[in-house]
């Protein structure tokens, strides 16, 4: 009697639980758009998330289903040609996991990144991040003033000088508020260095 009403009240708690559908339903909506949207671009339509728009809880149902993504997916994202799209992938469901907390992981997805050949920026840039991930200020640091450095020894048009100052913000961010939460070092404290 007693072991089934403890089963009784497990069937209950778990019927009570909201999915992941019903508690985050943004994460849904996006890996159904990136579904239909299929790999033949990163930032359009159905695929860029913005950073700040899973602030209500669900980075870490973010984070995971894009792994689930990428695991459903594994066969038909090989190869050069998606480099970049892999390079997102990578480096959002890190982002979220940050935001979790969940540092290895983190560290981890942004390694990876840095080695695609279709990764956005200077591998320095991922550099910071993973000392940030790691824990490691003065690595942070060094990766920092040693992004500063290549731009400043080339001849950058508008745009790159603009990519260039909003990397470099970023990093300053993570560098001024170190001690604090990634959500707010990578967004809030970046801000301040931003003009």
């Amino acid at each position: 009697m007693r072991l089934l009403a403890t089963v009784t009240v497990l069937a209950f708690l778990l019927a009570a639980t909201p999915s992941r559908a019903q508690e985050c339903p943004l994460v849904e909506e996006s890996i159904a758009d990136m579904e239909r949207a299929g790999f033949d671009g990163a930032h359009r339509e159905g695929w860029y998330f913005g950073y700040e728009r899973f602030s209500n809880g669900c980075q870490e149902a973010m984070a995971d289903a894009l792994a689930e993504f990428r695991t459903r997916h594994a066969n038909e994202l090989r190869g050069p040609a998606l480099s970049s799209y892999r390079a997102q992938l990578f480096w959002y469901e890190g982002h979220y996991a940050a935001q979790t907390g969940q540092f290895q992981r983190a560290a981890e997805l942004f390694t990876m990144v840095r080695a695609e050949p279709g990764r956005t920026y200077d591998i320095a840039f991922y550099d910071a991040y993973i000392a940030f991930f790691n824990r490691d200020r003065a690595a942070a640091q060094r990766a920092r003033d040693a992004l500063a450095a290549r731009f400043d020894a080339r001849t950058l048009s508008e745009a790159q000088r603009h990519s260039g100052s909003w990397q470099i913000a970023k990093l300053d961010g993570l560098l001024a508020c170190f001690e604090r939460p990634y959500s707010e070092a990578d967004t809030v404290c970046a801000r301040e260095f931003m003009h």
